[in-house]
């Protein structure tokens, strides 16, 4: 965990540095490469975050507790957040350092997924959404095949029809079977 964010910080820096290259090497305006950014070091007994705009990361620790790194930043309007093209946006970044337990999964999530990942009202993680994830994605044999009913999963029209925006999910398992 010692220097977790400060190389987290260091990736931030690294990312923006790649986006202001590629608008120049596009010759677009850096402001349309506004994206949100989520950056996780996990470790089996800790996780550290940065995390800037929207979207989310979640723990699963042992006995299947979940716990929400960070809070998704919001505006005053929906799918209003800062973004890594922000002016001082890597100043702005949120970081926490979580070490209350062994870290058995984790969950990072676009935006488009949270009214369904998380309740909104307590801005915790949403038991049923996510423990038959971590299910599936351990007992999956092959990860290209797990992949692709994921992908399936995230187009589904029981999945879009309730979700917004865009859905984009990575789970990460420390053991699979």
């Amino acid at each position: 965990a010692h220097g977790a964010e400060a190389r987290l910080r260091a990736a931030c820096v690294a990312a923006r540095s790649a986006v202001e290259q590629a608008a120049e090497d596009e010759c677009i305006e850096l402001k349309s490469f506004a994206s949100t950014l989520l950056l996780v070091l996990a470790h089996p007994e800790w996780a550290a975050i940065l995390q800037i705009g929207d979207g989310a990361a979640v723990i699963e620790g042992g006995s299947d507790l979940l716990t929400l790194l960070l809070p998704p930043e919001g505006g005053e309007y929906a799918n209003e957040t800062c973004f890594l093209t922000a002016d001082h946006a890597a100043e702005r970044a949120r970081t926490r350092l979580w070490t209350d337990g062994a870290v058995e999964g984790l969950a990072i999530f676009t935006d488009g997924l949270q009214r369904l990942a998380l309740d909104l009202t307590t801005c915790q993680p949403f038991a049923p959404f996510f423990a038959p994830l971590f299910r599936f994605y351990r007992a999956a044999g092959d990860p290209s095949a797990a992949t692709d009913q994921l992908v399936r999963f995230l187009h589904s029209p029981r999945l879009t029809e309730r979700a917004d925006d865009d859905l984009t999910l990575l789970l990460v398992t420390r053991d699979c079977e």
